[in-house]
């Protein structure tokens, strides 16, 4: 009962564990598709897509999408250890599908200053994930940052290419053109 003894709070809290599972798996096993070995073999077809769209978010290899859910399932294991509600793994089963295409929009939809929030900050945005498309070599984390800031994964600029990219976006017309000139 979602309402009965730890009620939300608890459903909440499973759903946060089940994405935090999730993250660690995701974050491990995308960057080893990146090893010079297994990128040209696997994940390439992910890459293909260097302007990211909402239907590169289902573009894997057969092995990769193996591995993907492979990363579920191993998430989903707390469930076999702790007590959980069904919201909580409908929840985490629509987010997993929900982040992934946010991530791959091609466009930024998280407010201008999202990355200097304190807890909220350590949610990746779209940019993120579109700076990993771009280059390869970084971001590689799903929904959170800690990874990547934890392993020196991140790229060094995102924060200031994230206050540029709004930077660009809210400037004024006449301020563009001057600063084109």
């Amino acid at each position: 009962d979602i309402h009965g003894p730890g009620g939300i709070i608890y459903v909440v809290a499973t759903t946060f564990a089940l994405f935090l599972a999730h993250d660690t798996c995701f974050y491990w096993s995308h960057r080893a598709l990146h090893h010079p070995k297994l990128f040209p073999l696997f994940h390439r077809v992910h890459h293909d897509s260097v302007e990211p769209t909402p239907f590169t978010t289902f573009s894997f290899h057969p092995v990769e999408s193996v591995i993907q859910d492979l990363n579920s399932l191993l998430a989903l294991v707390i469930l076999l250890v702790i007590p959980w509600h069904p919201a909580s793994l409908v929840a985490f089963s629509l987010g997993v599908t929900l982040f992934n295409l946010l991530g791959h929009m091609g466009f930024e939809i998280y407010p201008r200053t999202w990355h200097r929030w304190p807890i909220l900050g350590w949610k990746t945005t779209c940019y993120h994930h579109y700076m990993h498309h771009q280059r390869s070599g970084g971001n590689y984390g799903l929904y959170f940052r800690f990874w990547d800031r934890l392993c020196g994964t991140e790229f060094k600029d995102y924060e200031a290419r994230q206050e540029a990219l709004f930077a660009r976006r809210f400037a004024q017309p006449e301020q563009t053109a001057t600063s084109v000139e």
